[in-house]
C-alpha cells in the first residue's frame, strides 16, 4: 500500500468525506486544524505519527483526492455528517472552538464504531444497535 493510499484511508476513518470529495480543496485549513485537535484529544485511539503525516501530505497536497463539484448532501444530516460539519464549519469567522469541538465529536465517533464493532464480534446486536449501525437511519429525509 503507497503512502498516498494510507493517507487517504486514515482520512476517511476520520471524516468520512463524501465519494466525490464536495469542496474538499476548500475545506484544506479546517480540516488540518480540526486534525490538530485530533492529536490532542485522541486517547491513544489514533496513531499520532500517522495523523501528523496526514497533516504534512495535506499542507504539501501528496494526498490525491478525485474532487469533483456534485450535486448533494452538504450538511450534518445525512450520510456524511463530519464532512458536512466541516463545510459548514468553514463558512463562520469564529471556527477554533468548533473545530475543536468536530475534533472531540470524530474521536468519540471512531471510538463508539469500534465499541460496536467489538460488541458485535462477541454476542448478537440488539435491534437498537443495528439501527445505529445502519446509515440510513442518520439521512436527512424519509428512506
Amino acid at each position: 500500500m503507497t503512502r498516498s493510499v494510507s493517507l487517504t484511508l486514515l482520512l476517511e476513518e476520520a471524516i468520512q468525506p463524501r465519494a466525490d470529495y464536495f469542496s474538499f480543496s476548500q475545506l484544506y485549513p479546517a480540516l488540518i486544524v480540526t486534525l490538530q485537535h485530533l492529536i490532542i484529544v485522541g486517547d491513544d485511539c489514533w496513531d499520532v505519527s500517522a495523523i501528523k503525516n496526514l497533516i504534512t501530505g495535506i499542507e504539501n497536497q501528496k494526498i490525491e483526492f478525485q474532487i469533483k463539484s456534485g450535486k448533494g448532501e452538504k450538511g450534518i444530516y445525512g450520510t456524511n455528517p463530519i464532512h458536512g460539519a466541516l463545510y459548514k464549519i468553514s463558512k463562520h469567522i469564529d471556527t477554533e472552538d468548533r473545530l475543536k469541538l468536530l475534533g472531540h465529536i470524530i474521536n468519540v465517533a471512531f471510538q463508539w464504531r469500534k465499541e460496536i464493532e467489538a460488541l458485535s464480534e462477541h454476542q448478537s446486536l440488539s435491534d437498537h444497535d443495528i439501527k445505529r449501525l445502519n446509515i440510513a437511519t442518520y439521512l436527512s429525509g424519509p428512506v
